[in-house]
């Protein structure tokens, strides 16, 4: 008898949330390439084709998007019927417990490691909260370099995040920020991608292969594990 077997441990609601939320920041950084520096141009000078005005609304399209993606799954995480997974995938007192094991598995200093049901000690101490925080500097530099109006014309930007502009330094400072910050995700997404990479690898427990149909192979012991369907089968 195996001692493991495949559970599906990922709703697909968390799975597609999963996907949207990527593809989201991997168009709003090649949007905000653009916007920071254009790179192309289409028509010509007499009759230019407004491909910034496009890029730009392509932009504030897909952050309304990523914001709304991302509070769905905090909400999610705290009061989702079929899986509220917020002691999986952030600070808890068991992560806080394993996170030295965590590092010392990562950084190579031993060969094995606790279960833990999805995101590893160290994403959820560290990466995920960080993510949090930046996206949250990144949604409120953006508002206020938007300079647009809301609540059918009542109210607009430089009155709701002037403040913004004190706090990072004024508008460049503001623009600054917000440029960088593409830089500071791509290290967080290479990082999260590197943690699920080296699992794979190394436990061939399908970790990768989860983040598209849900399933991951698991110690016996620790199955059936709660959330999702909680259904399972059997290992090959």
């Amino acid at each position: 008898m195996s001692d493991r077997i495949a559970v599906k441990q990922r709703h697909w609601v968390y799975i597609m949330l999963h996907w949207l939320i990527g593809g989201m920041i991997i168009v709003l950084a090649v949007t905000g390439f653009y916007i920071h520096k254009p790179f192309f141009t289409l028509g010509s000078e007499t009759d230019p084709v407004m491909v910034m005005s496009w890029i730009r609304w392509t932009h504030f399209i897909c952050a309304a998007i990523l914001i709304e993606s991302v509070l769905i799954r905090l909400e999610m995480a705290f009061f989702s019927h079929f899986d509220a997974d917020w002691r999986d995938i952030g600070p808890s007192r068991k992560s806080l417990k394993a996170l030295p094991e965590a590092l010392s598995y990562f950084l190579f200093l031993r060969k094995d490691h606790r279960y833990w049901r999805k995101a590893n000690p160290v994403m959820a101490v560290f990466v995920f909260p960080l993510m949090l925080l930046f996206y949250a500097i990144a949604i409120l530099t953006g508002f206020a370099l938007f300079e647009g109006t809301f609540f059918w014309e009542l109210t607009n930007t430089n009155s709701l995040f002037s403040w913004v502009y004190d706090v990072f330094g004024g508008q460049q400072g503001v623009r600054t920020w917000h440029y960088y910050l593409i830089w500071v995700f791509a290290c967080l997404a290479l990082i999260h991608v590197y943690f699920a990479l080296l699992r794979t690898l190394s436990e061939r427990d399908r970790t990768f292969r989860s983040i598209l149909n849900g399933w991951r192979l698991v110690p016996r012991k620790h199955a059936p594990i709660r959330g999702a369907s909680g259904r399972k089968k059997r290992g090959k």
